[in-house]
């Protein structure tokens, strides 16, 4: 899947470039909000994104990964420390983990 990344006229680690992950969202009227953290697992950071709908089916691939029912979509991009963000997420496990926090 290829993600849109929004790079601003002035970028910096304090403005660093935005990954248009709710572009590839099914959104729906209930769903209007999209939320984005940063976490940190072990030396690695991820940014997950992802809204709650609760009028959605509860995600499978979370609930089979995490053991926690999510209604709604979630993305996990890794950050890197000398790119904003890499192709691949390496370590999946951690990861998961992310997604957990």
């Amino acid at each position: 899947m290829e993600l849109t990344a929004r790079v601003p006229d002035d970028e910096s680690l304090s403005n660093p470039r935005y990954i248009a992950v709710e572009e590839k969202f099914t959104r729906t009227r209930t769903s209007l909000a999209v939320h984005d953290c940063r976490i940190t697992v072990g030396k690695d950071m991820y940014v997950v994104t992802g809204y709650w709908d609760d009028r959605a089916v509860a995600s499978r691939s979370v609930f089979s990964t995490t053991g926690q029912v999510w209604r709604g979509e979630i993305m996990v991009i890794c950050a890197g420390r000398y790119v904003p963000y890499k192709k691949r997420v390496k370590n999946g496990p951690a990861a998961n983990t992310a997604v957990k926090l």
